[in-house]
This record gives structure tokens, sequence and C-alpha cells, in this order.
């Protein structure tokens, strides 16, 4: 039995209309599957452990990337847990990306039928699992105005609109890393602790991750004058910044993140909280379905 759960506000509501799609290829290739719909926030924590408690053969989302998120949150510390799938019906669709999943969820699910599980590496950061990445400064900003401008606003122009609104009222921000037990003091403009590659509706913020590697890649963008910023984000974007004097590009697998200001906010998987320090540590693995060919199968 699959169970698909999907969220009906994804991507403004086209994640209802992708699932009549989705439906439909399943009926054609005569699988048997439910459907579950995720009415409220962290939902689908609670339908992934319903369906493996269950017996479900394997779990698919079909939603962006805070519903990845809680279906890894709802999957983390079960035993003989089925693997899961994900399906882009949002509007960033990053973790996906990182899978090689195609971006229209037919051919992505295509992708998974006839592919395999990879043993992707799962990460804690508090009390919180995450599979993509952590963040804090000018990243955190723009998820948190990323929230607002997609009430109003589509696609890659509610990322524009969020962007320069971030750009106008973005602070510096001083914080304190340790990193495997070396400890970094950084005036940054952002700081991302990433096990995919892509965040933001497609930019290359690590351009080296690998979600099976057992790694964090944490990439810093230290201060330069905000006159600059807009030309840093265009090399950013495009994962051209890791080779710029103003970034740092590292790996680790147990990370602190401190501050002496008081309020440090970050957004894990897209999901914004402020409760410092922030200690990040391997959590194991979850199997996840991936096309044929992925690397960690």
């Amino acid at each position: 039995m699959i169970t698909i759960i999907f969220n009906p506000i994804a991507a403004g509501g086209r994640a209802a209309q992708s699932l009549e799609r989705v439906k439909e290829r399943l009926d054609g290739l005569g699988l048997e599957y439910e459907v579950k719909k995720s009415e409220y926030h962290r939902h689908t924590v609670e339908l992934v452990r319903q369906a493996a408690s269950q017996g479900a053969d394997m779990i698919l989302t079909l939603g962006g990337d805070g519903t990845v998120m809680e279906a890894v949150n709802g999957i983390a510390g079960l035993e003989n847990a089925p693997p899961l799938g994900f399906l882009p019906g949002g509007t960033g669709n990053d973790f996906t990306r990182s899978l090689g999943l195609d971006r229209d969820p037919v051919k992505a699910l295509d992708q998974i039928l006839s592919g395999g599980t990879a043993q992707c590496d799962l990460w804690q950061a508090n009390d919180r699992y995450f599979v993509n990445l952590i963040g804090l400064g000018l990243d955190t900003d723009l998820v948190d105005w990323s929230k607002r401008t997609k009430k109003i606003l589509r696609g890659i122009a509610a990322y524009i609109a969020a962007l320069l609104l971030t750009l106008i009222t973005f602070r510096y921000k001083r914080v304190r890393l340790t990193i495997d037990g070396t400890v970094y003091e950084r005036e940054v403009i952002v700081i991302t602790c990433t096990n995919g590659r892509y965040y933001g509706g497609g930019m290359l913020v690590s351009p080296n991750a690998d979600i099976c590697d057992g790694k964090l890649d944490i990439v810093i963008i230290n201060r330069i004058a905000k006159a600059r910023i807009p030309f840093v984000l265009a090399k950013y974007i495009k994962g051209h910044h890791v080779s710029q004097p103003y970034c740092e590009y590292m790996q680790g697998s147990e990370i602190t993140i401190e501050t002496d200001s008081g309020k440090l906010y970050y957004e894990t998987d897209g999901e914004v909280d402020n409760r410092p320090p922030v200690h990040i540590h391997t959590a194991g693995r979850i199997r996840v379905l991936a096309p044929a060919g992925f690397k960690g199968m």
C-alpha cells in the first residue's frame, strides 16, 4: 500500500491539482494507494507516524519543503520505517532537486517507482530533525519575508519581493561557531549548514553537498559592505560564491552556533525558531526513494 500525504495549500493550492494527476497515474498503473490530507501545522508528522504504524509500504508526500521537513520529523526514530518519497508540489522544492527528481510531480513519481532507496543523512538541530539545511542571518530573514510575500505573490516573484525586503531591513549577525571542536567567531551576512545543495527555490548554496556523506557543508558569508550584498547574492544564487574571499566553505558533523546578543533567529528547513544556542548533530539515516542510479543507493 502506498500512502500519499499532500498539503492542499502548497504552491498556492496547486498541489491539489497535481494530486489528481498523480492519482490518475497510479490508477493507470493499477497500484493500490490511499490519500491523506495534511490540515494543520505539523499534521504531516502525525500522518506519517500513523501510516508507518499501519504498515504502509512507502509514504509519498506531495507538497513543498515544509512538508518534507514534517515528514522527516514523523519518520525519525521509528523502527522498520517505510521509505519516504517526495513529490515536488511546493514553491521551492529544494530537497527534491538534490535527489535528482523532476520538478513535475508525475514524472518524479515515475522516477521513484522505477528507482530504489537511498540512505539519506538525518540531522538534528536542538529538538528538530532536518534533511536539507539550517541557516541564519540573511537566510532566516528571507524565509520570514517569503512567508509574507507568498500570501500575495506566487513563484519566483514572491522570492524576489522577499529578497528586496530582506536587503532593506537586514542587520549583520555576530556569532560563535564551533565545528567539530574548533571555535570561529564571525560577523556574518549568512551561515548555512547544509545537507542538500539548494534552498530558496533553487539557489545553489552548497555546490559540493552530498546528502549521503555523513557531513554537513557549512557556508559562511562574512561581513562586507551592504552595497555589495546584491552582487554577492547574484553569485550565491548560482553557486559561484564558494571561491570568493568573503566566503568560507567547510564541513562538519557536530556544530554549535551561539551569540552574545541574546536572540538568535535561525531556520530549519524553512521553519524559523529562536532558541540559542543551536546544537546540530547527526541523527543517523533514513531511507528515501530516489531515481535509479542515484548516489547512495
